[in-house]
């Protein structure tokens, strides 16, 4: 086995070995991030169903007024106090769904609440047929059928509560406190109906009447004791205190005071109904409000849990991280060190038996017995690239001094002996099918001239400039040559003999207008003739020149400064006017 393999397998063990552990923590820390999520939504779950239940609740005191004296006002009001539980209960269904265990528990007990509450609502409008007198009727019965409503509620709110205290087991006494106050309220609204007669017609309170107060008056009393006991360790929050306080002075000691003051008086009828009701009424709201501030303070103590766990999760995922990084780390040391190494200097060996000396050797900064053995392969390297170094620099030189031989001096542009070997390329293209081949071919008017009346150094400016203008008018990927003296050629493919003639006559407007400069000069004009071939298929490169050198001469022959073309059909050159 190599040594390369031995060590990947070695990685992976070890690799395992990490990640497995790792794995199993990351997967626990997450469980218990879900848990606590889970725990939000069913606490979410629980006010909605403490919501339902108050709204359940709600309905005592409508109820109570039909029952007693029923009007379209009373009517009015029991039907929106019965839509808003409608709806309620409604959206405790849609929050259980998702959540339903195999046996549908929460189903079935909405299930039976709804039936409960369609029942209790069937027997109450029954009982509201017909009553016209307080003293025909107690409140006793629809009591007893919103208390049936409220207990099928009881599971899917135990069920939700047993979720949240399993997974954050602090806020069970912030629960269970909460549900004292449903049962709080729960009693102090079923006591306000027992004084419905009373306080809405004046009817005296029944000796039946009294027991249920005393006995209601007992049962908050109970709940209240609780309640603080449970409210104890969390006196120190502020909110719930200040709550607290409220809920005690508006219902314990305001509310239940008026109560007690008609239970000790043993008076049969409320002396000032409007305050009673007022005063009770007020009393209720902070109760609620107190309960809220004890689901908000669970809800944030959740919250923290799930901020925590997900902390721990974070922490883990960093932990199993630098813990693979490290390990990846010596790894990579123990591979790039030594492995590597070892791999990349046999490569090196072999190519150097193979005379391959232009391979690039591994790095050698460490000082070790790999890096003595490739600072010596490093030596015989250098001096093998020395030796290719002059070799390249020869090959330069030769096309250096290939190119100076084709190349005019003066113009920059390409030499006869270029012309002619690129022209002989460019026209074996054409024999294939590569497009036409045209060649322009023009002289400067009059250069002669130009050089007695100036001297050679003009001439030779004029040429240059000839030729920069050439660059500027002609496509980059025709050929511009000087073909001798003050003549030069144009070899362009794929290019028609029209569209040849038409750049020949830009070339030679250009020339036209672009006089020579000199400091001393106002300016030195030149013009050109211009000859122009099309390559026919029986042509070879010099019969297409003398073409167009047949043309030029025509043009010469014409004025000059004009561009004429040969074409092959009239079997002459034909003057081009323009």
């Amino acid at each position: 086995m190599k040594l390369s393999s031995f060590s990947n397998c070695f990685l992976y063990a070890m690799g395992l070995l990490v990640c497995l552990p790792q794995a199993y923590i990351l997967r626990t820390q997450w469980q218990d991030w879900r848990a606590c999520t889970t725990a939000g939504q069913a606490l979410d779950r629980y006010e909605v169903a403490t919501a339902l239940t108050d709204q359940v609740m709600a309905e005592y005191e409508p109820t109570g007024m039909v029952l007693v004296h029923d009007t379209p006002a009373h009517r009015n009001a029991l039907s929106r106090a019965r839509q808003t539980t409608d709806s309620a209960l409604r959206r405790l269904t849609i929050l259980l769904d998702p959540v339903q265990d195999a046996s549908g528990s929460d189903r079935l007990s909405l299930a039976t609440t709804r039936r409960a509450l369609d029942e209790a609502r069937t027997d109450i409008d029954s009982l509201a047929m017909g009553k016209e007198h307080c003293e025909d009727g107690d409140t006793q019965g629809p009591l007893q059928y919103f208390t049936a409503v409220i207990d099928t509620l009881q599971p899917p709110m135990i069920d939700q509560a047993a979720q949240i205290t399993q997974v954050t087991p602090g806020v069970y006494e912030l629960l269970t406190g909460a549900n004292q106050l449903s049962l709080i309220s729960h009693y102090a609204r079923q006591l306000r109906m027992q004084l419905i007669p009373a306080l809405t017609t004046g009817c005296p309170i029944t000796h039946a009447e009294t027991d249920a107060l005393l006995r209601l008056r007992g049962q908050i009393e109970e709940h209240h004791k609780a309640l603080v006991q449970r409210l104890r360790p969390y006196r120190d929050q502020p909110a719930l205190e200040q709550a607290y306080l409220s809920a005690e002075t508006r219902y314990f000691n305001e509310a239940l005071s008026e109560v007690d003051d008609l239970l000790i008086s043993h008076r049969d009828t409320i002396v000032d109904k409007e305050r009673f009701q007022r005063v009770y009424n007020q009393g209720l709201g902070p109760l609620g409000n107190m309960r809220s501030v004890m689901l908000q303070l669970a809800r944030q103590q959740i919250q923290r849990q799930s901020h925590q766990a997900l902390i721990m999760f974070y922490t883990a995922v960093a932990a199993s991280m630098a813990t693979l990084g490290l390990l990846l780390l010596v790894g990579f040391f123990f591979r790039h060190r030594v492995l590597n190494a070892l791999a990349d200097t046999n490569e090196t060996l072999k190519a150097f038996a193979r005379g391959h000396f232009n391979v690039p050797l591994p790095d050698r900064h460490h000082h070790d017995e790999i890096g003595e053995t490739l600072h010596a392969l490093a030596v015989l390297r250098a001096n093998n690239l020395e030796r290719l170094s002059l070799q390249e620099d020869r090959e330069r030189l030769i096309s250096q001094l290939r190119q100076q031989a084709e190349t005019d001096f003066l113009t920059g542009l390409a030499n006869r002996q270029a012309t002619q070997r690129v022209g002989r390329q460019m026209l074996a293209a054409a024999r294939r099918g590569t497009g036409d081949l045209s060649l322009i071919l023009f002289d400067i008017d009059n250069f002669k001239q130009i050089n007695d009346q100036y001297g050679h150094a003009v001439g030779d400016q004029v040429l240059a400039l000839v030729a920069a203008l050439c660059k500027e008018q002609v496509r980059q990927s025709d050929l511009i040559g000087r073909h001798g003296g003050e003549e030069f050629l144009i070899l362009s493919q794929p290019c028609s003999l029209a569209d040849a003639t038409a750049q020949a006559e830009r070339l030679r407007a250009a020339l036209e207008a672009c006089p020579l400069r000199l400091p001393d000069s106002a300016g030195i004009p030149f013009t050109a003739s211009f000859g122009v071939a099309t390559l026919n298929a029986t042509q070879n490169l010099d019969q297409l020149i003398h073409d167009a050198d047949s043309a030029m001469y025509e043009a010469k022959k014409g004025g000059r400064n004009r561009v004429c073309a040969y074409r092959h059909g009239a079997g002459q050159a034909e003057l081009h006017n323009c």
